[in-house]
């Protein structure tokens, strides 16, 4: 199952798209080997985050 990542340019929210990911709002993530095609967001992703909000059954929200 791949996790995908959404985010704007100019925002610090990212929407992780972990489908049936059963996580809760206040539940830590922690990624690694993350391959956004940008070197320096996948600095700022292979990290520990807390997870802000659910946007659904198959998506949340992290702040970077």
């Amino acid at each position: 199952m791949a996790i995908t990542f959404t985010s704007a340019t100019d925002s610090t929210s990212v929407t992780v798209n972990d489908s049936s990911h059963g996580a809760i709002a206040g539940d830590f993530v922690t990624f690694s080997n993350a391959n956004t095609g940008d070197s320096a967001l996948n600095t700022q992703l292979n990290n520990e985050f807390s997870i802000t909000s659910i946007t659904n059954d198959n998506s949340y929200v992290i702040t970077t």
